[in-house]
């Protein structure tokens, strides 16, 4: 049964990667790319300063978590166990801009 809906779904992305391409075709044989090349430059440019953002605010996401892991993630209770949000390196991530 598994195998019958993976194969079903691997000719469904198949399908859709077949419309995208021909569609992508279709609209390069009517001109369409003459018009609106300089909006599809605009856009280009959009997702790669998207990507810069999002690689950039990765970066400083992980180098606050680890800061905060290693200032604060010492702090031992009462009963000799670390708590509290930054007590392991995954929790001061996924506590640290909650």
């Amino acid at each position: 049964m598994r195998a019958a809906q993976r194969a079903r779904a691997g000719e469904c992305y198949a399908l859709a990667w077949l419309v995208v391409i021909v569609w992508v075709k279709l609209l390069a044989l009517a001109g369409v790319f003459r018009t609106t090349g300089p909006k599809l430059r605009v856009l280009r440019r959009m997702l790669l300063n998207l990507l810069d953002f999002s690689i950039l605010y990765m970066l400083f996401f992980f180098a606050v978590s680890v800061a905060l892991f290693l200032v604060l993630g010492g702090a031992e209770g009462p009963d000799g166990e670390t708590e509290g949000p930054h007590a392991t390196l995954l929790a001061s991530f996924m506590n640290t801009f909650q």
